[in-house]
């Protein structure tokens, strides 16, 4: 099925959905998801002008997507065992991350920063 196809689709479903649905009840998570497959084969403009959504409306769906975690970690042995002489948890949001390093202080520092920054501005 190609993307044109693909957002006919979930344009025959929106309709339904449309004419079925109570005043105020959230679009299912089904469509959601199935919007936030298009974003990424269709440019937006068209998957919006086709489902009558704004951009503003599929925005916090993708957040929402991108925040649910989707696989469990695995942990993989380092074929080259080294000295661990620093070792930080962060939680967040009930998440926590352990890291297990020889990285110099300032560096861990700055490696974390970096992703703050990264995760902060891809929430914007």
């Amino acid at each position: 099925m190609t993307a044109s196809e693909a957002l006919d689709q979930v344009a025959k479903q929106f309709s339904a959905w449309r004419k079925d649905k109570s005043n105020g009840r959230e679009t299912p998570d089904t469509l959601k998801l199935s919007v936030i497959q298009l974003v990424g084969q269709l440019p937006i403009s068209q998957i919006t002008r086709r489902l009558g959504l704004s951009h503003s409306a599929i925005k916090p769906w993708q957040n929402e997507h991108l925040q649910t975690p989707s696989m469990s970690f695995v942990e993989v042995p380092s074929p080259v065992k080294t000295a661990v002489s620093h070792q930080l948890s962060v939680t967040f949001n009930g998440q926590t991350l352990t890291l297990n390093t020889d990285m110099p202080p300032p560096a861990l520092g700055q490696l974390i920063g970096s992703l703050i920054q990264q995760q902060s501005q891809s929430l914007c």
